[in-house]
């Protein structure tokens, strides 16, 4: 059978969304996680030519629609309507490659990885607690030993 798999290997924090230089308007629980999601997209066919042909088909895909905007994503699951994804061809480095591979229980096949970002993860819904609206920090000197 011909198959053509999306195995999601990696996630990681989006690097440059990352809420911990965000300001602190809003408690850090009510912000979406960014994350970026890394897959590796493998074909599976008996046949090396088939596998050539279906690697570069779905290559050629990503690579002419690499965006993924709130209309196609809606297709599929509950998005927000301002959120689109990202979809980038990525290089890991052989040995990476091979440590997925040894882990899988067929051989190596043909394979290639991509990242999907930015993917938000929203907050659960929270009680109906009241904000922090006030933030007290206190400063003291320190007195040196001995004085």
């Amino acid at each position: 059978e011909t198959t053509i798999s999306l195995f999601l290997y990696r996630m990681s924090i989006a690097q440059y969304l990352h809420p911990a230089g965000a300001r602190r308007t809003q408690p850090p629980t009510s912000r979406a996680l960014p994350l970026d999601l890394h897959y590796m997209l493998t074909v599976w066919t008996d046949s090396k030519h088939t596998e050539q042909l279906l690697m570069a088909w779905a290559r050629a895909q990503l690579h002419w629609s690499p965006n993924l905007d709130a209309a196609t994503l809606m297709q599929v699951g509950e998005w927000r309507k301002d959120e689109s994804i990202q979809i980038a061809p990525t290089n890991i480095t052989q040995e990476d490659l091979c440590r997925i591979w040894d882990v899988m229980e067929p051989t190596y096949r043909l394979s290639t990885t991509y990242v999907a970002r930015v993917v938000h993860v929203d907050p659960p819904p929270t009680d109906d607690a009241a904000p922090v609206v006030a933030t007290r920090f206190e400063h003291a000197q320190m007195q040196p030993e001995g004085a």
